[in-house]
This record gives C-alpha cells, sequence and structure tokens, in this order.
C-alpha cells in the first residue's frame, strides 16, 4: 500500500528530466490551483500523465515482457493493445513533443514483447478528442463510439488471428 505522502512524493518527468513531484502538479476539483488558467491545468495534466520516458528496464515492462513470454512459451497467444490515448488535446496542450513521447513510449512497451503467438495493437492514435467522454482532460473514459471502435478493432484482429491459425503482430 502506498501511502499518500508516498503517492505526493513520486517524481515526474518530462521525457528523462525530472520536472518535480506529485505534490508540485495539484490537479482535479479542490486540489486544482485556481491561478491556472483551464489550458495550463490540462497542459500540466498530460505532462504528469504522458510525458514520462518508459525504459525497457522499468519494472512493469520487465514485468510485461516476463508475462508474455511465459505465456507464448507454454503456447497461449498474447492479445495486447495500446489504449486510445486523447491525442488531439495532448498535441493541442503540448505540441508535437506530446506525440513524438507517447510514440516513443510505445515502441519502448513493443519492443520487449515477443513476436511469436502475441499480437499487439496500437489504438493510441485512433480516436478524436471528441471519441472520449469525459472533463477533465486527459480522460481515458471513452464514448460510446470510441468504446464500440477500440471493441470492434480488437474483434476484428483476434478472428484474422485465429482464422490464420498462427500468431501475428
Amino acid at each position: 500500500t502506498v501511502t499518500e505522502n508516498e503517492f505526493l512524493a513520486l517524481p515526474v518527468y518530462d521525457g528523462t528530466t525530472k520536472v518535480g513531484e506529485i505534490r508540485d502538479f495539484p490537479y482535479y476539483g479542490n486540489d486544482a490551483d485556481a491561478r491556472l488558467s483551464v489550458d495550463e491545468r490540462t497542459a500540466r495534466l498530460f505532462l504528469v500523465h504522458y510525458m514520462g520516458a518508459i525504459t525497457a528496464e522499468h519494472p512493469k515492462v520487465v514485468a510485461l515482457s516476463e508475462l508474455c513470454r511465459t505465456l507464448t512459451d507454454a503456447g497461449i497467444r498474447c492479445v495486447l493493445y495500446v489504449s486510445p490515448v486523447d491525442w488531439g488535446d495532448g498535441v493541442k496542450a503540448l505540441g508535437p513533443r506530446f506525440l513524438r513521447q507517447v510514440r516513443q513510449n510505445i515502441a519502448t512497451v513493443r519492443s520487449v514483447v515477443p513476436a511469436r503467438n502475441t499480437v499487439f495493437l496500437d489504438l493510441s492514435e485512433d480516436l478524436r478528442p471528441e471519441q472520449f467522454s469525459s472533463e477533465p482532460k486527459p480522460t481515458v473514459h471513452l464514448s460510446q463510439s470510441g468504446r464500440l471502435h477500440v471493441a470492434g478493432k480488437v474483434a476484428a484482429a483476434l478472428e484474422r488471428w485465429s482464422g490464420e491459425g498462427k500468431a501475428g503482430r
């Protein structure tokens, strides 16, 4: 269990540069810094949630790699997908560097996933901002059309894969 104080002390990165701790980035509701405009608060949220560089050595990336290898070694197919990201609002808030960092992080994760018996779907840039359902931004909550899109893409990949009788990537 992580205490609130431990959570607030977690580092925030912009790429590989530490830019503060969670406590330095108040957001949402009563914690929102009233001196900041909505656009500034949105930019800070995208920074906290998306702009840290992910490395292949990150414990969660290592665990994902090990899980996929264990499953594929046992002959079990892995289906992984990157959830849609509100990239339109991310670019609006932080400029083109937002997409560069998201793409780099996805490439890092993809690089540690075994190709054999694995489907890796990158849906990160599939949706438009209006296909996300709630405020404040950024959000991972999809509208009905966003959910239908993701479900359709995953179902289509599974159908193609099962029709092949072997793994695809």
